[in-house]
């Protein structure tokens, strides 16, 4: 499989990851928002009414949607160009792992002809230890030595 379709096909996983979790959150919104219409707040716990621990509860919900928003939205600005160094978008492909700049949106890998690529937040300690690297260079993590095969 050519880099581009590889790249393409990554983003393509994203997006429908990202939709799932929406889809999932919208449906905890609704729930917690139809047991806090329940309550009438006569009943309370300890500290707060049944009511508005579904409503926190909604809130909590509400903002975990909020940033899987803001990640579709940067998954639109992700560069559909070949990079030649790790940035934000790009493939890198180290001797021991394969790694995809973007954000930690998934527990597993992305699972592509048979190789797995990890996503991860160029923000992230490792992330940014591959930032602004090429092809042929090394880089040293936790005391592990990782070999850039190639970046796109």
């Amino acid at each position: 499989m050519h880099k581009a379709e590889i790249k393409k096909k990554l983003i393509e996983e994203i997006n429908e990851e990202l939709k799932r979790k929406a889809i999932f959150l919208k449906e905890m919104i609704d729930d917690a928002q139809e047991e806090a219409n329940f309550h009438k707040g006569a009943m309370s716990s300890r500290y707060d009414t049944f009511k508005e621990e579904a409503q926190a509860k909604r809130d909590s919900y509400a903002k975990q949607l909020q940033g899987v928003i803001t990640n579709m939205t940067l998954v639109a600005k992700i560069p559909s160009k070949l990079c030649m160094k790790g940035e934000f978008g790009s493939v890198v492909e180290t001797d021991k792992k394969s790694f995809f700049l973007f954000a930690n949106v998934m527990d597993d890998p992305i699972l592509i002809n048979g190789k797995s690529y990890y996503p991860i937040s160029p923000v992230s300690p490792f992330g940014k230890a591959i930032i602004s690297r090429s092809a042929g260079e090394t880089i040293s993590f936790n005391q592990v030595h990782y070999l850039i095969i190639d970046v796109f």
